[in-house]
Formats: structure tokens, sequence, C-alpha cells
């Protein structure tokens, strides 16, 4: 069991840790060429509180360049707003302060003589996305990570517990403890405190199925309905203490615990609309 535990936490750590290195919400820093044009850009990814974010590109090549700022608003229109680059080659541009959960897009252009050279995101319709955000308690942050990767642990033991099974050298009942460990936790964390963690920076409470499309709600939404389905699949032992109520067998019961750990190791690696 000891054994268990620590592949356990290694597979957790190393998810989380792919988790924040994939996470859309990191800034970038970017570099590119074109027309003998560099630019160079980190981008700004939220906004946090009242304020007004800065946009800042520096370019370097040539001289007498002008940029400019493409700023797509909520509904959709798109506004273009002239830079003048300061003596170090870099322009800056103010965005207006929005309510918390307005999403932004932004994009600049480089011109020489009237004619534009660069594009970035070179990519014509495409934008950096900025997110305003109000600010998130550090506490209930904290207890959301921890109940989401508690969860995934014990979702990683009822994996290796399945395994077992399928060999043959051990029974359902330790499986069966950590999905109810796994459902308990996953609610807790997604729902009450996702709740108040996604109202603190977004606004709504949930944004996930049937209200709206966020890709962090409707992924936690996802990954529990696989396991809510499995556990009644399984109701007899999760729930009732007596197996012989189950609508699986055990081998049916361990490669159903799989297929749920497969769905939520890639609901995992989702990027968040949360960084941490």
């Amino acid at each position: 069991m000891g054994k268990r535990i620590f592949v356990a936490v290694l597979i957790t750590l190393a998810v989380l840790t792919l988790t924040r290195r994939m996470s859309m919400n990191r800034p970038r820093d970017i570099r590119y060429e074109s027309g003998g044009v560099e630019v160079f850009h980190r981008t700004v990814t939220s906004q946090f509180g009242k304020g007004r974010p800065v946009l800042r590109i520096k370019v370097a090549g040539k001289s007498g360049l002008s940029c400019s700022v493409l700023v797509r608003m909520p509904d959709g229109q798109v506004e273009r707003k002239p830079l003048q680059p300061d003596s170090s080659g870099t322009c800056e541009a103010v965005l207006p302060s929005m309510k918390k959960g307005t999403r932004l897009g932004y994009a600049f252009l480089v011109s020489e003589g009237g004619r534009r050279i660069l594009r970035l995101p070179p990519r014509e319709g495409r934008y950096f996305i900025l997110k305003y955000k109000g600010h998130v308690s550090r506490t209930v942050l904290a207890f959301h990570i921890a109940f989401m990767f508690a969860s995934f642990f014990f979702m990683v033991l009822a994996f290796l517990g399945s395994l077992r099974m399928l060999k043959g050298i051990e029974g359902k009942q330790i499986t069966v403890n950590n999905i109810r460990w796994a459902l308990a936790l996953t609610f807790i964390g997604g729902w009450p405190l996702g709740f108040v963690l996604n109202y603190q920076a977004f606004g709504p409470v949930w944004e996930g199925f049937p209200f709206g499309y966020d890709i962090t709600d409707n992924k936690t939404q996802f990954m529990f309905i696989f396991w809510i389905i499995l556990s009644l699949l399984a109701r007899g032992s999760i729930y009732k203490g007596d197996e012989s109520k189950d609508l699986l067998d055990d081998r049916g019961f361990a490669i159903a615990v799989l297929v749920c750990f497969i769905v939520s190791v890639i609901v995992f690696l989702i990027p968040h609309s949360l960084s941490f």
C-alpha cells in the first residue's frame, strides 16, 4: 500500500506540473520577425481589479516605423488606436477599465510609410485574449486547488487498484473506497468552492452548461458525470456496501474505472481559466 501511495503522489505531482505549464493564462514572451522588422511582446492575459491594462511591444530593425493596436471589443467591433514608439522603439497602449468577466482581444500592427509590414499575432483574425478579473481569495483558491488535486490523487489510487483487479490479485473494496473519496472531493472542490471562485473572479456563479460555455466549469462537469455514471453502475458497492446489487462484474468495474481515469487525466490537462 505504501508503494501505491508513493506512485499516486508522483503521478498527481506530474499532472499538477503539466497543468501549470500548459495554463493558457500565463503570460508568454513572443519574438517575431518579418520584412526586416523584429518585435518583442509579453502577452497580457489578465487585469485584476479596477485599473487599465498596459500593453507594450518593442520594435527593432528599422527606423521610421509606426505602430497601432487593434482592440476587439466584447460586441465584436474592432477599434484601431495609433501608437508612437519612444526612443527605445517601445510602443505602449493603455486599454480601458472594464467590469470583471469582460474579454478583449488585441493585436499589433507595424507599418512603414503607411504600408503594413507585420501583424502580431501573424494570422489575420487572430487576437491575444485579455480577461478582466476580480480579486480572488487566496484561501479559497488554495482550498479549491487542494480539493481538486486530492480528488485526482484518489482517482490515481482507484486506477492503480483497478489494474490489480484486472490481474486478479485484489478485490474491489479498496478501489470502491478511493472512488467514494474522489467523488466527495471533486464535488466540494468543483462546486461550492468553484462557485465562490467564479463569482469573485468573473461575476457569474456558474458558467458551465446549460448556462454558459466556460471551459473550466464544463470540463469539471464532464469529468464528474463519468464518475457518477460509474458509481451508479456499481451503486451496490459504493452506496450500499452490497456488491450483489452492482450492474457490473469485477472485470467490467475495473475497465470502467480505467476509462474514467483516462477521461480525468485529459480533463485535468485542459488549460484552466484560473491561473495559479
